[in-house]
């Protein structure tokens, strides 16, 4: 029961009578496992009739569901990044005058950032001062796809901020399963934790790409196995 105590007094009433005699209108009676769970705040007349469990989102698992959910490439690495600096912008703290962040406001972003493509927009949903940070982090100069495959990069191309790895790992994510591995060795070469997040949000949960990269990671054993046996 989603919203409860937004409902009507009567409404709760009846939910309360449900919930306690276990039937409906004395007429349709429930199972005997029949269980309740409902979200809302906390009225006092509701206050004693349920447990309550308080949720807290972790960064590590937020991320986990974001990029098998169609979270915006751009924010996940946004938020990896700054998870791995040390800097929670999953969740800021609410003064009451300013827009906050908070995982939800994150998936709402996503889908005005699909839509629109605009990183200004996002003011309204998690502040100016974050989407300042996000829109610098976004439109950082960053190596193409074709680039990559084409071997159009030198060494100094791999010299990279922290900031713009993780914006090259969301950016390379787009390429396609017949480029993924010359792709995935480019970003072996930036780095451990950009080149997770570059092979997370490339597979985004989808099986068939999961199983390519699980043989990918398989076949890069072996080629260790067999270099430390040459050495």
């Amino acid at each position: 029961m989603d919203g409860l105590t937004a409902a009507s007094k009567e409404v709760q009433e009846m939910a309360i009578d449900v919930m306690l005699e276990g039937e409906v209108n004395g007429k349709w009676k429930l199972p005997a496992n029949a269980r309740f769970v409902a979200a809302g705040g906390l009225d006092d007349p509701l206050y004693d009739g349920f447990a309550h469990v308080n949720i807290e989102t972790d960064t590590d698992h937020w991320l986990k569901w974001a990029t098998t959910n169609d979270i915006h490439p751009a924010i996940v690495s946004y938020v990896t990044y700054k998870s791995c600096s040390g800097e929670d912008v999953l969740n800021t703290p609410y003064t009451g005058e300013k827009p906050n962040a908070n995982p939800r406001k994150w998936e709402f972003a996503s889908k005005v950032l699909t839509k629109t493509n605009q990183p200004d927009m996002l003011k309204s949903l998690i502040g100016e001062d974050l989407t300042t940070d996000f829109k610098a982090f976004v439109q950082q100069p960053l190596i193409t796809v074709d680039d990559v495959v084409m071997g159009n990069y030198s060494s100094d191309d791999l010299e990279m901020t922290d900031s713009k790895k993780f914006a090259t790992a969301a950016s390379l994510a787009t390429v396609d399963e017949e480029n993924f591995a010359t792709v995935r060795d480019f970003m072996k070469k930036v780095g451990p934790e950009p080149e997770a997040t570059f092979e997370a949000i490339w597979a985004h949960g989808d099986e068939k790409r999961l199983e390519k990269l699980a043989d990918a990671k398989i076949n890069d054993t072996l080629q260790q196995d067999v270099g430390g046996k040459h050495r």
